[in-house]
This record gives structure tokens, sequence and C-alpha cells, in this order.
């Protein structure tokens, strides 16, 4: 983790700590300074698993640095010290998000079922909102029926 985050200008001010329960990467809580500011962050470095398509990962900075322009509230990338949102080392990539502080919603559900009801109403709302989202003409949507790799991985077109 340590060399992907110097390559995002980041220094942890202590170890990044592994995240479990993601998908297809590994995550990493990391708190510290990027380069030139001093205030402390809190990030989240995800280092993609090394058979994920990397246009999988640029549609994904793509859908999330958009979002950010349309004030849509989700982890936003941040820039590696190249300009880059994505970082390649040794067969790997990895992107650096913010992250966000809180508690899954099966935990919540799990502490305190009544809260169903008001979780589920907030997750519709987000939702409705997300669904709202004008996206530029020139990205257009993927197509998932389209062929295997060689490794039967499906590969997405746009």
């Amino acid at each position: 983790a340590g060399n992907f985050l110097s390559a995002f200008n980041f220094t942890p001010d202590e170890p990044p700590v592994r995240l479990y329960g993601g998908y297809a990467s590994s995550n990493f809580k990391a708190v510290g300074r990027k380069a030139g500011e001093g205030e402390r962050q809190t990030l989240l470095l995800k280092v993609n698993y090394g058979g994920l398509n990397k246009e999988d990962i640029e549609h994904q900075l793509f859908v999330m640095n958009h979002l950010r322009t349309v004030e849509f509230p989700t982890n936003y990338p941040h820039p590696s010290a190249s300009g880059s949102l994505m970082v390649e080392q040794i067969g790997r990539s990895a992107i650096l998000l913010d992250f966000i502080q809180g508690k899954p919603g099966d935990k919540v559900l799990a502490d305190d079922e009544a809260k169903a009801p008001k979780l589920i109403s907030e997750l519709s709302a987000a939702l409705a909102k997300l669904h709202q989202v004008k996206w530029p003409d020139r990205k257009l949507r993927r197509n998932l029926t389209e062929t295997k790799s060689e490794t039967g991985a499906l590969k997405l077109r746009h």
C-alpha cells in the first residue's frame, strides 16, 4: 500500500489499515497528508485485483468524477502526483478515494430492525436522485452482453 500512496503524493501518519468486505480489490484506510496540503485526511486506497479490466476501473472513475460535478454524495477520486486518477504498478492498479466513515446498512439493521423503514426511505431517495443525473452525450452506457476475454471474464464494451 505504501508505494501506491507515495504515487498519490500521500504520506501516511500511521500504517494503513486493511479493510475487509470489498469486492475485487484490497482496501486500505489511510490517514495522513497529501503533499502541499497541511490538513490531515482519511482516504481509502483501493488496490484493484490484477485481473480487473482497466476499462472497468476507468469507467468507475468517470462515473465518480461526473457525480462530483452534480454534487451527488459519494467518495470522489483523488489524483496522483502525475494527475492521473489511477496508478499502475507491478501488474496492479490503485485509486485513492474519499473515505466515508460510517456503519454498513446490514450492521445498522442487525442492531435495530426498527430502523429499516427509515434506512430504506433514505436509500430510495438517494437512488431516485442518482437516476436524475444527466450524463454527457459523449460517454455511452456500457454493453454488458458482449464477448468474454481469454480468461473467460466478461469484457464490457462502450
